[in-house]
């Protein structure tokens, strides 16, 4: 929302696993309530000691009003490695399933509690709330019950974040996406020094290489060597699809692809996240011309370029109050650095039928077999 509060906080989802790397591996789902409740109670007790110190008077009024925090999770990649499960897969995703909804019921019994001792937050409206399909598809009876009652003390409560430098501190995945790569460069800026790249390993496939007695990653079973750079598309946006369903704000997620993703692989995630509902979907190439924080090392050229896009939408206005209606064309050229639109009246050749279109300055046939030019006649 407008002038929001970015109070956020990420769970190490991987602490919860129990007897790591065998088959008797399982979530502490009691202690993870625990620490769900506990930083619900944290965050919305920042939202008092930093509301004040926001710049604009807007965003201290959003804070009293709205009282939103925005809970995440980071270390999922990890959780699938310590549990022996494959990033995607149907196992994988029942647990996670499990994991998400008893994360949303905790966090919201946790603002129930807070709202029983602090009150409800000021624009908060049980109607409202209890009408709307996360209400109803998410929360158990007990939530359900316990916020009819008493009501909650923030309006929204979990949001994934991508979690970058806190995950590498720890030295756990980012967020909700699965590893990069098993191993990769990283490029590290600071004010203190120049920047540099460095070559890196992720922990927790080290550690299971090391329960394992591996002598490398190579050695790891195939189901535990899934990344980015490889993990089927529709097992990764069943991933996020999964997820979604019980946060009830924002999640950061980047499809990472490698190099040789084309321009169609990555239409179709787009047209394959927008068919499943899913929220939002970024992409990344790597080794493209914007080079990202991680990249894959290797080859720096692009094994496919893609052209410079160009795009022509059919536009129909209609005016209510005279009832008449209007068609135009809209021409967009995309260009190194920016990008032109033109906006013409629609019209079609007298030749052969098909629209017109501004071509270098002037109004020609959108066919290629066709020659008429209106600015030649």
């Amino acid at each position: 929302m407008a002038n929001g509060s970015c109070n956020l906080g990420s769970i190490n989802l991987n602490a919860f696993v129990r007897k790591n790397f065998t088959e008797e591996a399982y979530f502490d789902s009691g202690r993870f309530i625990e620490v769900v409740k506990s930083m619900i109670s944290g965050l919305d007790e920042l939202l008092d000691i930093m509301g004040e110190r926001h710049a604009l008077a807007s965003q201290r009024e959003h804070v009293i009003e709205w009282r939103e925090v925005g809970l995440g999770v980071m270390g999922l990649a990890d959780l699938a490695l310590s549990m022996g499960l494959g990033y995607g897969t149907s196992e994988f995703i029942k647990v996670l399933d499990v994991i998400m909804s008893t994360m949303a019921n905790a966090a919201a019994q946790a603002s129930v509690e807070l709202a029983v001792e602090k009150g409800t937050f000021p624009k908060y409206d049980y109607e409202k709330i209890s009408s709307s399909r996360f209400f109803n598809e998410v929360y158990s009876e007990e939530t359900k019950n316990m916020i009819q009652e008493y009501g909650l003390r923030n309006s929204r409560l979990l949001s994934i974040a991508p979690t970058g430098s806190i995950s590498n501190i720890i030295g756990v995945s980012g967020g909700v996406e699965p590893y990069f790569m098993l191993g990769y460069q990283r490029t590290i800026k600071s004010m203190f020094e120049d920047e540099k790249t460095i070559w890196i390993y992720e922990k927790t496939p080290l550690k299971m290489m090391k329960y394992f007695k591996l002598e490398n990653h190579y050695d790891l079973p195939d189901w535990a060597k899934i990344t980015s750079q490889n993990i089927n598309v529709n097992s990764r946006l069943k991933v996020q699809e999964t997820i979604q369903k019980y946060v009830d704000t924002a999640i950061s997620s980047t499809f990472n692809l490698p190099n040789d993703a084309t321009t169609g692989d990555v239409e179709g995630i787009y047209k394959s996240a927008w068919a499943r509902g899913i929220k939002g979907v970024t992409v990344f190439r790597d080794n493209c011309k914007k080079i990202g924080i991680l990249t894959g090392g290797g080859d720096s050229f692009d094994k496919h370029p893609a052209e410079k896009p160009s795009m022509v939408i059919k536009e129909l206005w209609y005016n209510k109050a005279t009832q008449e209606e209007k068609q135009f064309i809209t021409n967009i050229q995309i260009g190194e650095s920016d990008y032109q639109v033109e906006k013409i009246g629609l019209e079609y050749c007298p030749e052969c039928g098909s629209h017109l279109v501004k071509k270098n300055g002037c109004t020609q046939c959108s066919s290629n077999d066709c020659d008429y030019e209106k600015c030649g006649i």
